[in-house]
């Protein structure tokens, strides 16, 4: 289990969430919100612990607040009734889905477009993931 901790947290790509072996990555990221995870029983397999604790996916969500911003992007969370240990390894495979999801915006959050115009939409996103805001209603 802990060879496993340490891989998991070595993720930062969604290349390297794949290289894992926890099976089928499904992402959908783009500049409209997303998600980036696992079929939950594939992570229930992989933790250790019972595939009705998991959601049918598992990973992260970025919801679209609207107007080209972007939420914070959020782990999926699972039942109380996992061990301590496989909570350990599931709270570490979402924060590598979380890193890897925001790596893989390519370029959506840069300040600033190749022509040197301002991108007002990363600016706004930026605030909103900093102020943690997930939903905009």
């Amino acid at each position: 289990m802990e060879n496993k901790l340490k891989n998991v947290k070595s993720c930062e790509t969604v290349e390297s969430l794949g290289a894992l072996g926890i099976g089928e990555l499904v992402y959908d990221i783009g500049c409209r919100g997303g998600s980036l995870g696992f079929y939950g029983s594939d992570v229930a397999e992989f933790a250790g612990c019972s595939e009705s604790d998991l959601p049918g996916k598992y990973g992260c969500y970025c919801n679209y607040l609207g107007g080209g911003v972007r939420g914070a992007v959020v782990a999926s969370g699972y039942s109380g009734k996992v061990g301590a240990k496989a909570a350990k390894l599931l709270d570490a495979i979402a924060e590598a889905c979380k890193t890897a999801y925001v790596n893989a915006e390519n370029g959506l959050n840069d300040e600033v477009y190749e022509d040197g115009d301002i991108n007002w939409d990363a600016l706004a996103t930026q605030s909103a993931r900093k102020s943690g805001m997930v939903s905009a209603y």
